[in-house]
């Protein structure tokens, strides 16, 4: 964790026209969950993408992620010209570390390499909540979600109990121009569509299966890897 931060403050110094440091809330113990943000000029208004990594602590290629995505940005701004003029258009905000308490205990002599939820003391033996099933839509659902706090996927005494939920949240929606996320995960080769909790199509379905098969086709031509794009319900 002090690597991340340490990473996101080398950005700042190396790149301080481009890059605005963030603190987007607290954790259970503490913690800053910290960020940066990324543009070219001042801030405008403009639209905004926001990547975010770890809400599970134990799926450590998810920071990676969020910091290469940075790193590459910043490192290219000034030779790449797409890069440039993207900058100049949309705000790129980056979180590496949504759950750096479960995040560290992943590290710490005596933790558990594989712990996935936050450190929330459940007042009992089982600490710990699934961020990921802590949000408000459809907030203990009943499908792949528990009420034992033993569970790996908990959901927590109440919906958006967790600060590293509510605080993320909070943020997304006082932002007010943020047009697009990516939540990085660990698991399989997948690109998960809203929404996971019901096979009903939402909406603007098109736009988003189009825009998942879009990023397959993208991951595919550049890796030869493949993901598969689509709700998680149905997948």
């Amino acid at each position: 964790l002090d690597e991340m931060n340490a990473q996101m403050d080398q950005m700042l110094a190396d790149h301080p026209d481009l890059v605005t440091p963030i603190v987007v809330g607290t954790s259970h113990q503490g913690r800053p969950i910290r960020g940066v943000v990324i543009r070219s000029g001042a801030d405008n208004g403009r639209p905004a993408v926001l990547f975010n990594g770890c809400q599970h602590a134990r799926e450590w290629i998810s920071p990676m992620t969020t910091i290469y995505i940075a790193d590459t940005l910043l490192d290219q701004q000034a030779t790449n010209p797409n890069i440039a003029s993207m900058l100049e258009r949309l705000e790129v905000i980056v979180i590496p570390v949504v759950n750096p308490d479960g995040y560290l205990y992943t590290y710490t002599s005596g933790g558990d390499r594989y712990w996935r939820k936050n450190r929330r003391d459940n007042a009992g033996s089982c600490d710990g909540v699934d961020l990921n099933r802590n949000w408000g839509a459809d907030w203990n659902g009943g499908q792949s979600t528990s009420n034992d706090p033993c569970s790996d996927v908990y959901v927590g005494p109440g919906s958006m109990s967790e600060p590293e939920v509510s605080d993320l949240g909070n943020y997304m929606q006082n932002h007010g121009n943020i047009r697009a996320q990516i939540d990085f995960h660990a698991y399989s080769q997948l690109i998960l569509e809203p929404r996971g909790y019901t096979t009903a199509p939402p909406p603007d379905y098109d736009e988003l299966h189009g825009l998942g098969v879009d990023m397959a086709q993208a991951i595919l031509a550049y890796s030869g890897e493949n993901y598969v794009a689509g709700n998680a319900c149905n997948i």
